[in-house]
């Protein structure tokens, strides 16, 4: 008798992950139900001002699952959980006894000039931007304080579908609050935050299921970089349970514990990058300079806004071994309020960018279309080209019988063309022969030219396909030997947490990042109160403030080595503007005597 499959929250209590936070963190995954009992439901229209549709104390959870004031009225429905905390009170949050605290290490000094320059840019631009008020955060954090003091716990949702092959068990994380910016310095402020985490069990042939891969969220990532092979060495396991680490205030979802340098790109410097990827290509592969064994540099990072994701693991645990452990709730069936609630789950802080607008629920983006990682989360991981394991060699072999099928097709159609070849070049060389018949001629030498080519690039494409049934072949045998392949092949650009070298920086490190900006604008502004000499001042500014930065950087060897190609560049485009015909002329008479003695040599043999 065939045992019986496990029932579905079995299924997610067997792989439900241990999440390790970092120390410092105010918030932990939590029940919805809780949050919205405790928030205001707002409408804010397209040309008006916000309104107060529930207030806070009045809203169950169920009521979001049903027809809400305004529907259909141009505008955005959103809930308001925390209201501002200024003066004293404010002040007894952040000095309550026991609250976490958080330290980190020098953001801007782990990256270059120009990136501090565009963070400042970005700082300026929250002054303009709608934001998350101050005091938000604490007010949060006091409110979730407060909820955990009447019953501590601590939650995931959970739903299991089955698509393609593949079991795939969804577990949905719901924390009260990003303060990320606020409490880390980080991007952003929101209130609620949802997270989640995708594991795929193997279910190809019907037997046993067997996980095989995993996928978690980290801001707006998405594809084969947001996934690793259950059996990578990068996945951690504690007694089977894989383990994750969340960024401080962020809650984005790392592999490993460690400090991730999150770029941020604007918008604004699209078009100057794509000009700088246009050059760095011609110069790398046309030009074919460099070193090519180095990964070209990430032109990002030179104009993105640098921030830190603290995803260092030595907080509090939540799941299996963990100090506390995981309360959770089957989606099955999907509730009203995650199936038909549109609007937001927090403030809406009408920021054109939305990094600080609340985000939407589960199944819905914040303009209210579904979510991929909803609706096709094989799709969002980059699954859906891949099959299950067990299914693989099926999958070579359907390939493989497609590609055989082309094959014969074409070596008939190749006979064929052959066949009509030859009389048809025969034809020709006879109307060769009769001057009279020159037009038929010129018809039947273009028809053969035509068909030799068709010939020809059928039989290249017979040649090329011949070598991929190869191919196909041979990874069929390994497969069926047991081989996997290289289960990291997919990856491209994976998350790397910083070395500690990186991290490791002086305070007189820290102190340069922090004055550096200041210190250039201080700089320019001299420079214009001072109209003698501006343009040796500026090339001393630029060049003193290069040398402190290629020292904090470690990088002035680098920097010697650049300057020194960049003058001998200079010097010698300056040679040519003084001396361009005289060296034409020169260059012409080399090559005169290059030909010259190329030619007497070929006499001679």
């Amino acid at each position: 008798m065939s045992e019986q499959p496990p029932d579905d929250l079995t299924l997610l209590r067997q792989y439900e992950p241990l999440l390790r936070h970092t120390n410092g963190e105010h918030f932990f995954p939590t029940r919805v139900e809780r949050y919205v009992e405790r928030s205001a439901l707002w409408f804010r229209p397209a040309d008006g001002p916000a309104v107060e549709l529930i207030p806070s104390g009045g809203l169950e959870i169920d009521r979001l699952g049903l027809p809400l004031p305004y529907e259909d009225t141009p505008g955005i429905h959103f809930l308001q959980f925390a209201k501002p905390l200024t003066g004293r009170a404010l002040q007894r949050v952040i000095n309550r006894r026991g609250r976490p605290r958080f330290r980190g290490r020098g953001r801007l000094a782990r990256v270059g000039l120009v990136a501090r320059l565009v963070d400042a840019f970005f700082t300026v631009s929250l002054w303009l931007r709608g934001t998350v008020p101050g005091g938000t955060a604490a007010a949060a954090e006091e409110a979730y304080v407060e909820m955990q003091a009447e019953r501590e716990s601590y939650t995931y949702y959970g739903r299991v579908l089955r698509q393609d092959g593949y079991v795939i068990l969804h577990y949905l994380f719901f924390y009260c609050m990003n303060d990320w910016r606020s409490s880390f310095h980080g991007v952003n402020d929101h209130e609620a935050d949802w997270e989640q985490v995708f594991i795929y069990l193997e279910n190809c042939d019907g037997g046993d299921l067997r996980p095989v891969w995993i996928a978690c969220a980290a801001h707006d990532g998405a594809g084969d970089d947001r996934r690793r092979h259950w059996d990578d060495p990068e996945v951690e396991k504690a007694g089977g349970h894989p383990v994750l680490y969340a960024g401080a205030g962020s809650h984005a979802l790392y592999f490993t514990p460690g400090e991730y340098l999150v770029t941020v790109s604007l918008s604004v410097f699209r078009p100057l990058l794509r000009v700088l990827e246009t050059a760095m290509r011609f110069w790398r592969v046309t030009l074919r300079q460099g070193n090519p064994e180095e990964s070209p540099p990430q032109l990002n990072a030179l104009f993105g806004i640098p921030f830190v994701d603290y995803a260092r693991g030595d907080g509090l645990a939540i799941g299996p071994t963990g100090r506390k452990t995981w309360t959770p709730v089957l989606l099955d069936p999907v509730p009203a309020w995650i199936e038909n609630y549109r609007g937001l789950w927090g403030f809406y802080a009408k920021d054109p960018v939305s990094g600080e607008n609340a985000p939407a629920g589960p199944k819905f983006n914040r303009d209210g279309t579904v979510r991929r990682a909803w609706h096709n989360p094989l799709g969002w991981s980059g699954l859906l080209k891949v099959a299950p394991e067990s299914c693989a060699g099926d999958a070579l072999r359907h390939r493989l019988a497609t590609l055989r099928n082309a094959q014969s097709a074409d070596r008939e159609a190749a006979a064929e063309q052959h066949a009509a070849l030859m009389p048809l070049h025969a034809e020709m060389r006879a109307l060769a022969e009769q001057p009279r018949l020159s037009e038929a001629y010129q018809r039947a030498w273009a028809a053969v030219q035509e068909k030799e080519r068709a010939l020809n690039q059928l039989r290249d494409r017979i040649a090329e396909r011949e070598e991929v049934i190869r191919a196909l072949e041979s990874r069929l045998a390994a497969v069926e030997a047991g081989d996997r392949g290289d289960l990291r092949a997919h990856l491209v650009h994976p998350d790397r947490p910083q070395s500690e070298r990186d991290i490791r920086l002086s305070a007189l490190a820290e102190s340069w990042a922090a004055f550096s900006v200041g210190l250039l604008l201080v700089g320019f502004v001299a420079l214009y109160l001072t109209p003698q000499g501006r343009l040796i001042g500026l090339g001393l500014l630029v060049g003193l403030f290069a040398l402190i930065e290629a020292i904090f950087q470690r990088r002035l060897a680098t920097l010697i080595v650049r300057v020194t190609v960049g003058l001998s560049i200079f010097a010698a485009l300056l040679l040519i503007y003084d001396y361009f015909w005289e060296i034409v002329i020169v260059a012409v008479f080399i090559v005169a005597l290059i030909i010259i003695a190329d030619n007497l040599r070929e006499l001679r043999e």
